[in-house]
């Protein structure tokens, strides 16, 4: 043992003669090791047990997810989540929201439901500017074109 460092188990008491390894072990260390009962004991926590979905609980949460995004379309993911607890295919948790979103993401991915049926409004969406006619485009380019001149004159007159 390396000087500065207290032995961490206690030491033996006087006249008892016990011999330790090179690592500080001792044969009733050794012993203990050898019997599986006492060298492991589980941990009194006990975890939740993890949920699985059976395949047709499944199929119920897609066709669950499906008829909520053929009847209102384009829908957000929440508000397929919440049609969905509505049908009663979902816990209303988060958990459930997972559930839902992961659903819908394979269901998009096979085909079975449209990407255009689902909605994102949390993105920006960053498009030129386009008009619907003609005549629309050209009333705002002698638009811009006026109020460039009426900058130039103002700023002139500064």
């Amino acid at each position: 043992m390396s000087p500065g460092h207290e032995e961490s188990r206690p030491r033996q008491e006087s006249g008892s003669v016990s011999s330790t390894t090179q690592h500080g072990t001792t044969p009733d260390d050794i012993a203990l090791l050898a019997h599986p009962r006492t060298a492991y004991r589980p941990s009194p926590l006990q975890r939740e047990k993890r949920f699985r979905r059976t395949n047709n609980q499944i199929n119920t949460l897609d066709e669950a997810i499906i008829t909520a995004c053929s009847t209102e379309r384009p829908v957000t993911l929440r508000g397929v989540f919440y049609r969905v607890v509505s049908a009663g295919a979902v816990d209303k948790s988060e958990a459930g929201y997972q559930a839902v979103g992961r659903r819908l993401l394979a269901l998009r991915r096979d085909g079975r439901v449209p990407y255009s049926w689902i909605t994102d409004g949390s993105r920006l969406i960053y498009k030129p500017e386009s008009w619907g006619h003609l005549d629309q485009m050209l009333e705002d380019a002698a638009e811009a074109s006026e109020r460039d001149v009426l900058r130039s004159l103002i700023g002139g007159v500064r």
